[in-house]
């Protein structure tokens, strides 16, 4: 490798991306980040009011209704975009059932959580990402390549700290860790299984992130208990998000980036 300039090259103006949970908090930021970038974006939400509004003008942006859980509304986008005649070289399987998704049945206590709720967080959190996977890494196979990057969390490497939350507005529930630790399975199972097809699949597992919703008492405690003594801005994933995507990490197949302040390190 003679040529170090390429690797500064950023330019994400040929690259056709599919990012599910679009807006979200990290959904927008990975967003924003990665139009910036010129990437061709297929945006995609359970809800798409937020994303028409902010994204409708942008000529880089598709936007689709999509229920990550619902295996043919999966089919129907694949079918809607092959119809345009694009290709996909990347998913991003961002959308995840977490505090924000429905506060009332997402809880700590594990006895009382109700069956339905076990089954409404693996839907999303780990179905979604089968399904996607399924479906999109097929495309990737036939044209021997792609990058499917999942996003995992801390908690598919280690337990919450389960006194943290006591009297806090978060919660991190069995079925959160369960389908986390899912996640990273996933990755790595797809990324040997398609390595030898020109297909890479990585995860990034994030930290706390921070948002508007997060109380006093929560980020006191969240920050006593990690090494950097906060907890972390979307942006400072975007490093890790673009390595994945670009062909220079060509040689990461089924890895995990943790992006977590040193908190697993613990």
């Amino acid at each position: 490798m003679n040529n170090y300039k390429e690797f500064l090259n950023c330019d994400l103006s040929k690259k056709n991306i599919i990012l599910t949970g679009a807006s979200g908090n990290l959904g927008t930021a990975f967003a924003n980040f990665l139009l910036f970038l010129g990437a061709n974006l297929i945006l995609t939400d359970i809800n798409t009011l937020k994303l028409k509004k902010k994204f409708k003008k942008n000529k880089k942006v598709v936007i689709y209704t999509l229920d990550v859980s619902n295996y043919n509304h999966w089919e129907n986008l694949k079918k809607k975009i092959l119809k345009k005649n694009i290709k996909i070289d990347v998913l991003i399987n961002n959308a995840g059932y977490t505090n924000h998704s429905n506060k009332k049945n997402f809880n700590n206590n594990f006895f009382k959580i109700r069956v339905k709720s076990i089954e409404e967080v693996f839907k999303v959190n780990v179905f979604g990402i089968l399904y996607g996977c399924k479906i999109f890494g097929k495309e990737m196979v036939k044209n021997k390549n792609g990058s499917i990057i999942n996003i995992a969390s801390m908690y598919a490497l280690q337990s919450p700290r389960h006194y943290l939350y006591k009297n806090t507005n978060i919660s991190a529930p069995i079925t959160y860790t369960a389908s986390k630790f899912s996640v990273i399975a996933i990755t790595k199972y797809l990324g040997t299984l398609l390595a030898s097809d020109g297909v890479r699949v990585n995860s990034i597992s994030p930290g706390g992130i921070q948002d508007k919703t997060h109380k006093r008492i929560w980020l006191n405690r969240f920050s006593i208990n990690n090494p950097s003594k906060r907890m972390g801005k979307p942006h400072e994933l975007f490093n890790a998000l673009i390595y994945l995507i670009n062909e220079k990490s060509s040689y990461n197949n089924g890895s995990n980036i943790v992006v977590d302040g040193g908190w697993t390190a613990w």
